[in-house]
C-alpha cells in the first residue's frame, strides 16, 4: 500500500512539474528558439484596484478609474514583465482594463498597441451593477444554486461572513 501511495505522488509531482515548465514564463534571451517551436505563452492579469473596488460595490460592466494602488500595481506588473517580448496585448474594453494594460506595458518597455474586445468584459450583474458587494451576493448565490446557508442567510451578508474562499464556500473546510 505504501509503495503505490509513493508511486502515486511521484506520478503527480511529476506531472504537476512538467506543467509548470511549460506554463513557465519564456526568458527573452529564449524568444527565438520558443518562436521555432511554435509556442504561444498568454500572461492573464486582471485590472488594478478601482474605486468600486475600494468601495466593495459591484462593477462588472460599471466603469470606475483605477486608484493610487491599482495604478502602482499595474506599474509593478510592468516592472515585472520587463525583457519579456510581447507580439500583442489585449484587454476588455473597461477603462480599468485598457488603463492597467497601458501602464504595465509601458513600465514594461513595450510600445504595443493595446487591441480592446468587448468579449473579454467581467461579467454583467444587471440591476446589481454598482449595488454593495454584501447586497449583491446572497441572492445571486440563491439564484443560481449556490448558497450554502451559512453564508446565504436571510438579508444581506456582512463582510466578515463571507468565505475566505472557494474552499471554505464549498464546504471543504
Amino acid at each position: 500500500m505504501m509503495k503505490k501511495t509513493l508511486w502515486k505522488t511521484l506520478i503527480s509531482f511529476l506531472v504537476f512539474g512538467f506543467i509548470n515548465a511549460q506554463a513557465a514564463p519564456v526568458p527573452a534571451s529564449s524568444a527565438q528558439a520558443t518562436a521555432e517551436k511554435n509556442v504561444v505563452t498568454f500572461y492573464i492579469t486582471r485590472h488594478g484596484k478601482t474605486l468600486f473596488n475600494t468601495a466593495h460595490r459591484a462593477q462588472g460592466w460599471s466603469d470606475t478609474p483605477l486608484t493610487a494602488a491599482g495604478v502602482s500595481v499595474a506599474e509593478d506588473l510592468g516592472r515585472g514583465l520587463k525583457g519579456i517580448p510581447f507580439t500583442a496585448a489585449y484587454s476588455s474594453d473597461s477603462g480599468r482594463a485598457r488603463q492597467t494594460a497601458k501602464i504595465a506595458l509601458t513600465f514594461a518597455g513595450q510600445t504595443l498597441p493595446v487591441t480592446e474586445d468587448e468579449r473579454l468584459r467581467e461579467t454583467f450583474f444587471g440591476p446589481y451593477e454598482g449595488e454593495l458587494d454584501a447586497v449583491m451576493w446572497a441572492p445571486v448565490a440563491k439564484k443560481t444554486g449556490f448558497c450554502r446557508p451559512q453564508f446565504c442567510n436571510a438579508g444581506a451578508l456582512k463582510r466578515a461572513d463571507y468565505p475566505r474562499n472557494h474552499d471554505e464556500y464549498a464546504g471543504r473546510r
